[in-house]
């Protein structure tokens, strides 16, 4: 990543971020990556300086994004350490470059190349202390939810136990309590037997039965 994409992530990170913990890091962040731009010896060693405090901050707001005020206590520890660590590197960038700008102030490049470097790891053990203590949070999570599950299908095998129970002790009863009940009124039938009578008078006859 180059210095300038590193530069204009952060910068946006505090401009849009949300979070005031996360905006405050993300500014200073942004702060020291200018003046390890303004560097002009050892630019490997600052360019990857520039990558470490980038990809922590993104590394930061990732997961303040997905975890939100679940771990709100611990994200604010780490961007407060964080931010503390930048701003104590920005001084001393800035004290180097009055040093090297002063007529008696004698400029160690190897100094420099050996402070980077030991601000790149200090950066790198922050942003690995963080992923390791988030997925820490994010595994007791996990493990939460699954024992919330578990007493869940628990409960809701005890529910089946105790519907089917009271459905067999309902069926029972019911049985036994079952009245038929059959009509007593009489049926009548009548039959309508159309038969060639040799009576005119009585075309058809009627039996009622």
């Amino acid at each position: 990543m180059p210095a300038l994409n590193a530069c204009l992530k952060v910068a946006n990170i505090a401009e849009a971020s949300g979070v005031p913990y996360v905006e405050n890091v993300a500014k200073v962040a942004a702060s020291t990556l200018k003046l390890l731009e303004q560097k002009r010896k050892n630019k490997k060693d600052s360019k990857e300086l520039c990558e470490s405090i980038a990809n922590t901050i993104m590394v930061i707001d990732d997961f303040v994004r997905m975890h939100g005020e679940l771990g709100a206590s611990h994200f604010k520890d780490i961007c407060a350490e964080m931010e503390g660590y930048l701003q104590k590197m920005a001084e001393d960038l800035k004290d180097t470059k009055r040093k090297h700008r002063g007529i008696k102030g004698v400029f160690s490049v190897d100094d420099f190349r050996d402070a980077i470097q030991a601000y790149r790891r200090r950066v790198d053990d922050l942003k690995t202390d963080f992923i390791i203590h988030s997925v820490g949070d994010c595994r007791l999570e996990v493990t939460q939810i699954m024992h919330s599950v578990g007493d869940c299908r628990l409960e809701v095998a005890q529910m089946h136990s105790l519907l089917k129970d009271a459905m067999a002790k309902a069926v029972v009863g019911h049985s036994e309590e079952l009245v038929f009940r059959i009509p007593k009124k009489p049926v009548a039938i009548t039959a309508f037997f159309f038969l060639p009578l040799i009576n005119a008078e009585a075309p058809y006859c009627v039996f009622d039965l």
